[in-house]
């Protein structure tokens, strides 16, 4: 299922990067810069294949539980169906005596958080998982948890770029072009975040009722 979503993101997944690495050619450069820049590689015949390459490194380079620490920003008890009776009591679609008649151990015994992914997974997520709803919101998932993590691997090389261009004479990134590459990092988190809890949500709506 994974590698089947993943291989539906691809698109996207490099429209993702290739955007983010055109705005720091803008913010390095200039804008006319820039499109003098992106022409050049609109005349590549390969270019559109070594971004896609680039984004596909970067986001199969961590492995999922690095990359979901980067997600949540969080050590212990990392993904969303970990935290899935909050989750779900905080869905208006949900109603609590609902969740507690179908699912007492989780929602009535307020089961532990450490325990409650293994049961949303066994119990829930494997019954809905083919839903339209829950595989969208899987999608999304996905594609936000590589395009950050991914993203954050390449933050982390330019920062170390700037230190290498204070001891040997290469040209130095803008600050402002490493602030660009955070600010995106920070917003595909929180929408990584939001899809998984999304997904989570959604698998209970549609389980709950079975």
């Amino acid at each position: 299922m994974d590698r089947d979503l993943k291989a539906q993101n691809l698109r996207d997944l490099t429209a993702i990067y290739g955007g983010t690495l055109f705005l720091i050619v803008v913010v390095q450069w200039s804008v006319e810069e820039a499109f003098k820049f992106s022409l050049q590689l609109g005349q590549q015949a390969l270019s559109g294949a070594a971004i896609a390459s680039f984004g596909g490194v970067l986001s199969n380079f961590l492995p999922n539980r690095i990359k979901h620490i980067l997600i949540y920003h969080r050590l212990r008890n990392v993904i969303s169906g970990y935290r899935c009776r909050s989750i779900c009591l905080n869905d208006p679609r949900l109603l609590s005596a609902d969740l507690e008649k179908k699912w007492p151990s989780l929602f009535f015994e307020k089961m532990q958080e450490k325990d409650q992914n293994d049961f949303w997974y066994r119990e829930i997520y494997r019954t809905a998982k083919n839903e339209p709803e829950v595989v969208q919101a899987h999608r999304n998932f996905l594609l936000y948890r590589d395009t950050a993590s991914g993203l954050s691997v390449l933050l982390l090389g330019l920062l170390l770029w700037n230190i290498v261009s204070r001891v040997v004479v290469v040209p130095a990134l803008s600050m402002w072009s490493i602030v660009t590459v955070l600010v995106v990092v920070l917003i595909l988190c929180q929408a990584a975040r939001q899809s998984g809890d999304r997904m989570v949500a959604n698998a209970v709506a549609v389980a709950i009722y079975r």
